[in-house]
């Protein structure tokens, strides 16, 4: 499977007790470069509240790469988020893409989380 860019939608629903502080949310997706410096692209980010409320977060997401190592991978691309709360029963959505910086094909085929949902690392 190739294409020209790692993109998804996540979302995340807060089913504990209490609330969660975005800032020490983190999440990592791994994957195999394939070459080439990575850019991290975030179209939207929002929490949709339990009461119907709506907060946009599009510019307060950062994804940065690092070196790692494991079955099918050597980097992992690190979303992480600014000030706010999830609150329980809130849902955080964010939709995102990681690409190479000339737009070259990836093989996404030998990427450990885009092997499953569940090789997509969330962090509280």
């Amino acid at each position: 499977l190739n294409a020209n860019a790692i993109a998804g939608t996540l979302e995340i629903t807060n089913k504990g007790d209490g609330s969660i502080d975005l800032a020490d949310l983190l999440i990592n997706y791994y994957f195999t470069k394939d070459g080439g410096s990575m850019v991290f692209d975030c179209y939207h980010a929002a929490i949709n509240s339990s009461s119907g409320s709506y907060t946009a977060l599009t510019d307060d997401i950062d994804g940065t790469f690092t070196s790692c190592t494991g079955e099918d991978r050597d980097t992992c691309l690190t979303i992480s988020f600014g000030d706010g709360t999830l609150d329980e029963g809130d849902t955080l959505t964010i939709s995102f893409s990681c690409h190479r910086s000339d737009w070259q094909k990836m093989d996404l085929s030998n990427d450990w989380s885009h092997k499953s949902v569940e090789n997509i690392e969330i962090i509280i």
